[in-house]
């Protein structure tokens, strides 16, 4: 859950550009939507280009073969402390991913 303002994400990405992507998962699209018009205004439009968005509950069991795909390339993942209701949901979005 990287939230409407993806702090973090931006902090990771200015200490590791350019060779680095972030991949951005929320389930909502309301706080991508933001998040990427937060990024757009506040990076510089090369790093900006090295955001990613994904509206998806990574709950979910089975995962849509793209955000599968991206999960399996990233080298560290970090997972938002305000994800899952309580310490069984968290450790079960772990599992998944």
């Amino acid at each position: 859950g990287s939230g409407p303002i993806p702090v973090s994400s931006m902090l990771i990405l200015g200490e590791y550009a350019p060779s680095a992507d972030i991949y951005n998962i929320d389930i909502s699209h309301e706080a991508n939507q933001l998040a990427s018009i937060v990024c757009r205004r506040f990076l510089p439009s090369h790093l900006s280009k090295s955001m990613h968005f994904i509206t998806q509950d990574i709950s979910q069991k089975t995962l849509p073969f793209e955000v599968e795909s991206v999960l399996k390339e990233c080298q560290l993942i970090f997972l938002a402390a305000l994800v899952g209701d309580d310490e069984s949901a968290k450790l079960d979005i772990l599992r998944n991913i």
